[in-house]
């Protein structure tokens, strides 16, 4: 009886103890997918209502002063989750299809206080290097569209 009342007790617990690891959240998951290894505190990132926006501002001086404020905007929802992750040029990050433009990405720029003409990008395809190997990045994309 002692051997039965031990058998049920362990299967009861073994389930228990497996279930109680935490999946990451959407913003940690995102959060991996932008900054990779090494978080830049000159890229920041927002989300509402699946539009994922992220901005760079970056400053530097070669005799003249430069000053860059780049802000993409990802529509997630025009991902095409059907298509394959494909891996970046260098094999440390990623690519996503779309099944329209989804990527628009404004930059402009500063030299020595004055403003440049603002450059437009729009995309079919979203692209990130973020330095993680190109299988971990799958997984993530993985877990942020499975939610």
């Amino acid at each position: 009886m002692k051997k039965f009342l031990i058998l049920i007790l362990f299967s009861i617990l073994i389930p228990i103890q497996n279930s109680s690891a935490v999946s990451p959240s959407l913003e940690e998951t995102i959060e991996f997918l932008i900054h990779g290894k090494d978080a830049d505190a000159r890229v920041t990132w927002s989300i509402d209502d699946c539009n994922l926006t992220i901005s760079f501002i970056d400053k530097f001086t070669n005799g003249d002063v430069y000053e860059i404020h780049e802000t993409s905007s990802i529509n997630l929802n025009k991902i095409d989750i059907k298509s394959n992750i494909k891996s970046t040029k260098f094999d440390t990050g990623f690519t996503l299809d779309c099944v329209d433009v989804c990527f628009k990405k404004i930059s402009k720029s500063w030299i020595n206080g004055n403003e440049e003409p603002s450059k437009v990008t729009e995309e079919s395809e979203w692209w990130i290097t973020n330095g993680i190997d190109f299988q971990r990045n799958r997984k993530a994309l993985s877990h942020l569209f499975s939610n």
